[in-house]
Parts: structure tokens; sequence; C-alpha cells
């Protein structure tokens, strides 16, 4: 679709806006595991939805996984699609390094890859929540497989 809006002349515009309040992100890391809670009791009004991305490389986390059986790879992930699993993960090909994030109740989990030459090259899971919510917890699972 994007190689598309090249052909046609469509281009993508950031345009400055004022700023909708701030965020805070607590970390607290442990050997394979990442606790992210998200405060966002500073957001003022006027937002519809709040999306919190998780995002690596297409190049290096090539294989989704989930508990319900779905695995795709490369371009099988898709642009933007719902996780419907209650987990799911990215790693490598040969599966030595994923991470893994679980569906939670009060957001919705997508999936999504894209992998455009010198444009875009990203992987990853977003969590959409509404703009009422004013906090939100998550887990970030590592996991490495020596060969």
């Amino acid at each position: 679709m994007i190689e598309l809006t090249k052909i046609f002349g469509i281009t993508t515009e950031f345009q400055k806006v004022a700023p909708r309040g701030s965020v805070t992100i607590r970390y607290l890391c442990s050997f394979n595991l990442i606790e992210v809670e998200v405060s966002l009791s500073e957001i003022k009004g006027g937002v519809k939805e709040i999306a919190i991305l998780n995002e690596q490389g297409a190049s290096f986390f090539r294989k989704y996984s989930d508990n319900a059986g779905l695995v795709l790879l490369d371009d099988e992930i898709g642009a933007w699609e719902s996780v419907k699993a209650d987990a799911a993960s990215l790693s490598q090909i040969d599966g030595k390094i994923s991470f893994t994030l679980s569906n939670k109740t009060n957001s919705r989990l997508l999936r999504g890859r894209e992998k455009i030459k010198g444009m875009y090259s990203w992987v990853g899971f977003c969590y959409f929540l509404s703009s009422d919510a004013s906090k939100f917890r998550y887990n970030i699972e590592l996991e490495t497989n020596p060969a």
C-alpha cells in the first residue's frame, strides 16, 4: 500500500500540535522480565485513544507466534492486525531471542510489521487504551534459547 502512495504522489505530513499533557513510564527490569507501568493521569482532554507501542527491528524479529498456535513469518504478520490469543511473541526465525506480551482486558493488543526499503523497518505490538485510562501496567517477557 505504501509503495502505491509513492506512485500516486501521496505524501505523509507531520504537523506540530499543542501538547496533550505528559505521560510517565516506569520500567522495572530483571533478567527475563520488564515490568512496565504507564501513568496517564496528566493527559488533558481531547484525546480519543492512547497507543503504547513496543517496537523492534523488522530484520531481526521476523517470526510471530501466539499461544493459540498461530505462527507467521515476515510479511504474513501484517501491518496492524488484532491479537486474539492470550499471549503473543515476536522472535528471531530460529527462536533464539524473543519477547512476549499478554492480551489485557482493558485494552486492545495489535501486532504489526512494515519493512519497506528506505522508509520503514519495524515490527512490534501496540496496546490501544481508551482515553479515560489513567494507569496501565503490563509485562514484557524476554526469552533466550541458545543453540
